[in-house]
């Protein structure tokens, strides 16, 4: 039982090098706009689907593609259908990515992300899962011990869980840690502290990139306020809204995103033409992306620790039971969960108590179903508030 965590994920990554995957990465080493400049283009408000627009009833799908759910950093969870297929193109832009700081699929890695798995350190073939959950003395030292047996090549991880693991580690006075060749950082943008850090104690560069489960828009970190954003992955088009801009895209590896142009809720300061020379690709040069901030709540005793990891990594169905929700923090040690239903009490039960089970000990989780929430008008809502008043605030403007 004890790899049974780590050879779901080494299995997970064999299924998404197969089929379409060597072709799709044979196709990006080839890619050109056969001298054509970038264009950016704009596009209406009419002119793009957004969660609450999309209905899947209807939708003809094949008999490959499953239902997926997001958690979502908008708060609005979103069912949506997948295939396999997506998720092996998908799995070969990353591989594209990572081949800058020469990452190898056969390389040694350490995983620390949202996944809550059977035990505090899972091992099989290459792959070393670490628990984002459990952090006293003796937990912190175990995953260290782990950590330094397995001597890793690469982490993937969400930049705040391997932030607490580091910085548990010194506090304990652990100070030797393994060179490692590069930082893997998805699902939460990695903050200049953390990758100082990251360089520090690993002597290893992070590479960070931008994606949502939806598929239709991908982004490298370049610098503190640059990315370079794919053409390749998608047809972008940016929506103008006051002073910055929605961005949004049209997939060309989702089957069910290559409909239409979907508001991803995630904004910009500004977009341009420009050359990633290390890709050898035309890119849109996004300035001052906002979203997926890696949050911290409050325990009991005050301590602060991460939060995206308990949410983003219940990759659930149970998700499509609410419409829109959020968490708001009380005080040290008290979160509120308010959500509005979609489906049944028995369905929002069982997410509730998932949730319950994730966050950490110090933290009493409190539900409070509020049906208003469906009725807010915004493109972008938070998922998380770090007080009542600014909850209430937002929530009364909304209206």
């Amino acid at each position: 039982m004890k790899q049974l965590a780590a050879f779901k994920e080494w299995l997970k990554d064999i299924i998404k090098r197969r089929g379409l995957y060597r072709d799709q990465l044979n196709k990006l080493s080839m890619y050109n706009l056969n001298g054509k400049d970038l264009e950016v283009e704009y596009i209406k408000e009419s002119d793009i689907l957004r969660k609450s627009d999309i209905e899947i009833d209807n939708y003809k799908r094949s008999i490959f593609e499953r239902k997926t759910s997001t958690s979502g950093t908008t708060g609005e969870p979103l069912v949506f259908y997948q295939t396999v297929e997506a998720l092996q193109k998908e799995q070969a832009f990353i591989d594209w990515l990572w081949n800058l700081v020469d990452h190898d699929p056969s390389d040694r890695v350490v995983v620390m992300r949202g996944g809550k798995g059977l035990d505090l350190t899972s091992r099989f073939y290459n792959r070393l899962l670490l628990s984002s959950f459990e952090w006293d003395e003796k937990s912190l030292r175990k995953k260290h011990q782990e950590f330094l047996s397995f001597n890793p090549r690469f982490i993937d991880c969400y930049p705040s869980i391997l932030e607490r693991f580091l910085k548990g580690c010194i506090a304990l006075g652990i100070t030797k840690f393994p060179a490692v060749r590069g930082i893997l950082a998805g699902s939460e943008a990695c903050l200049d502290h953390q990758a100082n850090l990251f360089k520090e104690i690993l002597g290893a560069e992070t590479l960070n990139w931008y994606g949502q489960s939806e598929q239709v828009a991908l982004g490298l970190k370049i610098d503190k306020d640059t990315f370079h954003f794919f053409p390749q992955y998608s047809t972008l088009k940016f929506l103008p809204n006051d002073n910055k801009f929605e961005i949004t895209g049209k997939s060309h590896i989702s089957k069910f995103f290559s409909r239409f142009y979907y508001g991803t809720g995630d904004y910009c300061k500004s977009i341009r033409s420009g050359f990633n020379e290390k890709l050898n690709v035309p890119v849109y040069v996004v300035e001052g992306l906002t979203g997926r901030n890696p949050e911290t709540i409050k325990l009991e005793n005050s301590e602060e620790v991460p939060l995206n990891h308990i949410i983003f990594g219940l990759h659930s169905r149970l998700w499509s039971s609410v419409d829109r929700y959020c968490f708001v923090q009380i005080k040290p040690g008290i979160m509120d969960f308010y959500y509005s239903k979609l489906s049944t009490d028995k369905l929002v039960k069982e997410l509730i108590d998932k949730l319950i089970e994730r966050f950490p000990q110090g933290v009493e989780l409190n539900a409070i179903e509020k049906p208003e929430l469906s009725q807010i008008n915004t493109t972008k809502w938070r998922y998380y508030f770090p007080n009542k008043n600014k909850f209430e605030r937002i929530l009364s403007e909304n209206n």
